[in-house]
């Protein structure tokens, strides 16, 4: 038998014992083959899901049936292969936002942050943490309740205290100052 730990979780009598005992397999061998041995679905979707991400292969999250589940399957393969198309994918627009944001911050991709409709603050962690990277001011402009911490990201990167004037909040000018100088 190639796979000797499944046949222990076969010979488990009680259904839920025998769910966790495949899920816990699934989580070190990350085969297929052992989802479709569990009966409840929120654990065959969380093993689907955990085996698409591992793989990066979207044609495992057909196989989910409920479409929340489906959408993070969606998410952690679009994030794991920086694919938009594969987050358009999804249907829960806030799981799209979350798949976005990561994607273009993956690709340093403004554009993809101008994608972003429904969670502001996805958005927002979007460009900043594409303005940190790029040392990009103008990024920062962009923003509004994270503009302090994206001049103060660019700031300390770059080593330029004037950057830290343009902070308007005075523990983060000050932590700026400290980073610039210290």
């Amino acid at each position: 038998n190639p796979n000797p730990d499944i046949t222990f979780c076969d010979k488990l009598q009680d259904q839920y014992t025998k769910d966790k005992c495949y899920a816990e397999l699934d989580a070190t061998k990350k085969e297929i083959n052992i989802c479709d041995k569990i009966k409840d679905q929120s654990y065959k979707d969380n093993c689907y899901i955990d085996i698409a991400a591992e793989k990066l292969d979207i044609s495992i999250c057909d196989s989910i049936q409920k479409n929340l589940s489906k959408d993070f399957c969606y998410d952690s393969v679009g994030r794991g292969k920086e694919d938009i198309a594969i987050c358009n994918m999804i249907q829960d627009k806030s799981i799209k936002d979350q798949c976005y944001s990561q994607v273009g911050i993956a690709k340093l991709d403004i554009a993809i942050c101008d994608e972003i409709h429904v969670v502001q603050d996805y958005k927002e962690n979007c460009y900043m943490q594409i303005g940190i990277a790029t040392q990009d001011t103008t990024i920062c402009n962009k923003i509004s309740k994270l503009k302090d911490e994206c001049y103060n990201g660019i700031a300390i990167a770059k080593q330029d205290i004037n950057l830290c004037d343009t902070i308007q909040n005075q523990e983060l000018k000050s932590s700026c100052y400290a980073g610039v100088s210290g």
